[in-house]
This record gives structure tokens, C-alpha cells and sequence, in this order.
């Protein structure tokens, strides 16, 4: 009964998450990335191989776009951009787990997905609590904390992408180990650090 509402629920993130998320040169399309290896190691783990060749031909694309989108950038994603590797990435995401236990076809993609949603859920939160529409934009994302806290853009590129790496593989062991616990744990692990050392949330 929650297949569909959770599927909707998951593309609508992804797609929305990916967009807010492209306020800095490169980190967009570094995320993509990300996201792309491990959703091509968890297809081919799942038995799904041309969802697996798909995302890997992401991955060539979205690097050899990073050669240009690289801070200082010379091109842009735009929303269009951004929003095509969100919808593409977020549809494989779920492909690639379907044929594992319910639980892991739950925790995998989310685990992938952990740092651009936990980004978008806090926006709207922040922006309900302070009475604003969800769609005002303000600066409030965790690219704009770190910069916030001293980091320049290259290192806020970095950071982000070291912390999506964290949940990918937690994603990614989840599938291969047949056990979902670990893809919540890297969750709940990334989540906390940043909550608890006050860099976001």
C-alpha cells in the first residue's frame, strides 16, 4: 500500500534535493557523482545490469562535465540540469534494489540519497518554523553552513562529498551483506556528526 506514495514520495526528492543542493561550483555534479558509482555498484549487486551500465554512463558524463563546472566554474548545471540527474538517479536508485527484501529496497536508496534529503527536509523545516513559504529561497542550506563556518568553496565541495561517500557505502554494504541496519546506521552516523559538532541542523 506504501509502494506508490513512497515511490512518489522518493522521485519528488530526489529531483527537488539534487536542485537546492547546486549553490556552489561543482558540488551538484560532484554529489551526481557520488550517487551515480554507488547506485551502479548496488544495480549490479541487485542482478540489474543495465541500470548499472546507465548510471555508470552518468558518471562519465557528470565527470566530464566536472572538468568545466569545477570552481571556478565555466558552465552550469541550471535547474534543468540538476533536475535531469535527480529524476534519472533517483529512478535507478529504486530500480537497482527491487529485487531485494522490502526492507533493504527501503534503506538502500534512502542511504544513498541521506545527505541531499536530510538537506531538503531541513530547509523545510526551518523555513515552516520561521513561518516563510517552503519555496522562498534563503541561505540556510548546508553548503551555505559550512562556508558559514570558514570553509571555502572548494573544501564545502569536498566535505559534502566525503559525507554522501559515507552513506553510499553504507548503502551499498546493505545490499551486498543482506542487511539493511547498515545502511540506517551510516544514516544515523552522518546525520549526528553533523548535528552534534553544530555544522548543520
Amino acid at each position: 500500500l506504501l509502494a506508490v506514495p513512497f515511490t512518489m514520495f522518493f522521485i519528488l526528492g530526489a529531483i527537488n534535493a539534487l536542485n537546492l543542493i547546486d549553490g556552489l561550483d561543482g558540488l551538484a555534479t560532484g554529489v551526481g557523482i557520488v550517487v551515480s558509482i554507488a547506485t551502479s555498484v548496488m544495480a549490479t549487486l541487485s542482478g540489474n545490469p543495465v541500470d548499472a551500465f546507465l548510471a555508470l554512463a552518468m558518471v562519465g558524463a557528470l565527470t566530464g562535465f566536472l572538468f568545466y563546472n569545477r570552481p571556478p566554474a565555466s558552465i552550469f548545471l541550471g535547474d534543468a540540469g540538476s533536475m535531469l540527474i535527480g529524476l534519472v538517479l533517483g529512478a535507478l536508485a529504486i530500480r537497482g534494489s527491487l529485487k531485494g527484501p522490502a526492507t533493504i529496497m527501503l534503506a538502500a536508496p534512502t542511504a544513498i540519497w541521506a545527505i541531499p534529503i536530510f538537506d531538503v527536509s531541513m530547509a523545510i523545516l526551518r523555513r515552516r518554523l520561521t513561518g516563510r513559504s517552503i519555496y522562498t529561497a534563503d541561505r540556510g542550506h548546508l553548503h551555505h553552513a559550512l562556508l558559514q563556518h570558514g570553509f571555502s568553496n572548494r573544501k564545502t565541495v569536498v566535505i559534502i562529498g566525503l559525507l554522501c561517500t559515507c552513506t553510499a557505502v553504507g548503502a551499498t554494504l546493505s545490499v551486498y551483506m543482506d542487511n539493511e541496519s547498515l545502511a540506517f546506521a551510516a544514516i544515523i552516523a552522518v546525520c549526528a556528526l553533523l548535528v552534534t559538532t553544530r555544522l548543520f541542523g
